[in-house]
């Protein structure tokens, strides 16, 4: 058995720290922090973020080995939202089954393709991944710490398409190529307001294939503030999502998944 231990130096010196304790605001969740502090003071759900015994927000984990993985940022952690309204934990009613929560808080792609690259050595069964910003990036230092950040917005807003374009590209090559060498099914989301601009064009233009990539149609998270509220919404930080597009991922995940199986017992 593969110990727990192998994700050590992915961690941030926070995730390190909180290891098996329990925080009641990290991140923009907190009334400093957060984005609208009338909502947050109003947000009348019981939220608490009980990291687990390897740095993440799920329970311990102490094997995993042939298991499913969630991976990505703070909407996969779920910030602002009781633990039970992140889409994993949706997910993972809809399956019936354990998914092992890989998420940290401005977490960058290329750290999920870090994630990715210990996951595949575990014969995982399956792959959720919802990717991060693109413009994100993180530093892997010598002391097994990293530290995720923004990196300079004006290439992207020279060419935002163009670079998310290339780096899509990238990201979804290597991933699909590997998960194919383990003969594991690995399937991809967005954050819902972001990947819009990522449409089938941008697939076709490089001959990826969308089968295992969910789109969405709805800038839900552009909506007035007042609408995201009177639809349960909006995280308790003002800017997260709330449970109504967790079910609509977790939805769309099992979905893709469903069909995903279908060609796999063919």
């Amino acid at each position: 058995m593969m110990t727990i231990s192998i994700f050590d130096n992915l961690l941030t010196k926070k995730q390190q720290e909180s290891k098996n304790t329990t925080l009641l605001f990290t991140g923009m969740d907190s009334q400093t922090r957060c984005r609208d502090e009338s909502w947050f003071n109003l947000y009348d759900r019981e939220i608490s973020y009980i990291i687990n015994n390897i740095g993440f927000r799920d329970d311990n984990v102490f094997n995993v080995e042939n298991g499913i993985f969630a991976i990505g940022d703070s909407f996969t952690m779920g910030l602002g939202q009781p633990y039970e309204d992140t889409w994993p934990c949706i997910l993972e009613k809809k399956l019936n089954q354990r998914i092992i929560k890989l998420a940290g808080n401005g977490a960058s792609n290329e750290w999920m393709l870090s994630i990715f690259n210990v996951i595949k050595k575990l014969n995982p069964k399956l792959i959720f991944i919802m990717l991060s910003y693109f413009h994100r990036s993180t530093t892997f230092n010598d002391d097994s710490v990293v530290h995720h950040s923004w990196e300079n917005n004006e290439i992207y807003e020279k060419d935002m398409i163009h670079v998310m374009e290339e780096k899509l590209k990238n990201f979804i090559e290597y991933i699909t190529t590997e998960a194919k060498k383990i003969n594991t099914p690995v399937l991809f989301s967005g954050v819902p307001q972001f990947m819009n601009d990522m449409n089938k064009k941008s697939f076709a233009k490089f001959g990826l294939s969308d089968d295992n990539f969910i789109f969405y149609k709805r800038l839900n998270l552009l909506m007035p503030i007042k609408v995201l509220r009177r639809n349960n919404d909006l995280a308790r930080d003002g800017y997260h999502f709330g449970y109504n597009t967790s079910k609509e991922i977790a939805n769309n995940f099992f979905k893709k998944y469903e069909d995903v199986k279908k060609t796999l017992n063919t």
